[in-house]
């Protein structure tokens, strides 16, 4: 451990590792005890090492895989990827493929609101389409952005969904009656070309990676204010996810994942 530059003196701990040939560091905190899944181009592996099994490999995209989600009951995996597909599969069918949602463009974000009730993807045509999983996915609504859509998050309490475009500014929209969604808050992001959001388990603050800093942000939702920067990463921070008990944020880069610590991510705690 050695004490974080910047961003209010917080720890962290920084984890070398180089993945085979994997295009993208994931970094992801669950509750669940669901396997790892590592993305290698156009495949996924499943690794089940924790429980006693061997890895198992889905490669049915035919493009490099882009993002993967957990359900909140760790019963289904979403992909998505360039080929313009989410493939959906099924845990507890040995992960058959349940269902595929095709897109006009390459999808570069998926996420699961935390009540399970809708699946959110991210597209290189601009959009957010959010598909409602208990009508068989059916589209219900398409959000727009001016720029490729990068990430989708929903809040922790799946009222608000924050995504992410490049080179644009971070949209909270405000789940409403009938699941109609209105954009709430602005935040200005638009110069770090934005590649990574994620909630704090109070839906107080968001951080995020930039391709354009080698810094993870954090933001006041409230005010859509920058609260404190990060620094110490040598490359962008294409991945960020802040721990379930919202002592921790975890960030990957090109270089390495970091954990930072302290008052890094205990500053809503603090303020309250």
């Amino acid at each position: 451990r050695e004490g974080a530059g910047g961003g209010g003196g917080g720890e962290k701990t920084s984890m070398k590792r180089h993945i085979d040939k994997a295009m993208e560091l994931c970094a992801c905190f669950t509750e669940l005890p669901s396997p790892l899944v590592k993305i290698i181009r156009d495949c996924m592996e499943i690794n089940w090492a924790p429980f006693g099994k061997k890895p198992l490999v889905l490669d049915v995209h035919t493009g490099a895989v882009h993002a993967v989600a957990w359900s909140p009951d760790g019963t289904k995996l979403a992909s998505a990827s360039e080929d313009r597909t989410v493939h959906i599969w099924n845990a507890l069918r040995n992960f058959k493929l349940e269902c595929v949602l095709h897109h006009s463009q390459g999808v570069n974000a998926v996420a699961w609101s935390p009540d399970g009730s809708t699946l959110g993807t991210g597209c290189d045509n601009k959009t957010v389409n959010l598909h409602l999983v208990a009508e068989g996915y059916r589209l219900l609504a398409t959000l727009q952005h001016s720029r490729v859509v990068r990430s989708v998050q929903w809040s922790p309490d799946s009222k608000f969904l924050a995504t992410g475009a490049k080179e644009e500014s971070i949209h909270i929209w405000k789940r409403g009656a009938e699941n109609m969604y209105t954009l709430e808050r602005t935040i200005d992001a638009s110069s770090s070309s934005l590649w990574s959001i994620s909630w704090s388990p109070s839906g107080r603050e968001v951080a995020s990676g930039s391709w354009h800093a080698d810094a993870v942000r954090i933001w006041n939702t409230r005010s859509g204010k920058r609260s404190t920067e990060l620094r110490g990463h040598t490359s962008f921070v294409c991945s960020v996810a802040w721990a379930p008990n919202g002592r921790l944020i975890a960030s990957g880069s090109c270089d390495d994942i970091r954990l930072w610590g302290g008052r890094c991510a205990g500053k809503e705690e603090e303020e309250e």
